[in-house]
């Protein structure tokens, strides 16, 4: 179901935190860049609303990896409903993304800087990675020092 459909299953998601149910939501169409559907297929609130309501798993992977990650994380979660929410355009498969670094809710992708001081720090999630990765790449042929993460 798209993603911006949850408007319709809101009061459904939220009365399965407080209850624990297991229920696990799989969205899809989470994009706010495919025009073909228009601007009422846009969810861009919708991300960060479900991350702030309680004791619910929102999961937003980047990639095939972090896709399967997701699912093994979902699968296992006991205690409260998951979301799992996947974006329609064609995804590249991203260097340093992996299966368990989800477990950890966000990991670092890669990491040029010396001690730790990079000058930009860079943080993306699910589609926005691969902007984030190519920006990354950018910034290193100008001699700076980039710090890559990911955000489930």
């Amino acid at each position: 179901m798209p993603f911006v459909f949850t408007d319709y299953m809101r009061a459904a998601i939220r009365i399965s935190a407080p209850c624990e149910a297991r229920v696990i939501y799989v969205m899809t169409h989470d994009s706010i860049v495919l025009r073909e559907d228009g601007p009422t297929h846009k969810p861009i609130d919708h991300l960060a609303s479900f991350r702030a309501m309680p004791n619910t798993l929102m999961l937003h992977p980047a990639d095939g990896n972090e896709t399967v990650g997701s699912y093994k994380v979902v699968v296992v979660n006991r205690k409260r409903p998951s979301i799992v929410a996947l974006c329609r355009q064609k995804l590249t498969q991203l260097p340093g993304t992996s299966i368990e670094g989800v477990e950890k809710g966000g990991y670092t992708i890669s990491d040029n800087s010396s001690g730790n001081k990079p000058d930009v720090i860079l943080i993306g999630t699910s589609f926005e990675l691969e902007i984030v990765v190519v920006a990354a790449e950018d910034l290193r042929k100008e001699r700076k020092s980039c710090y890559n993460c990911f955000f489930c």
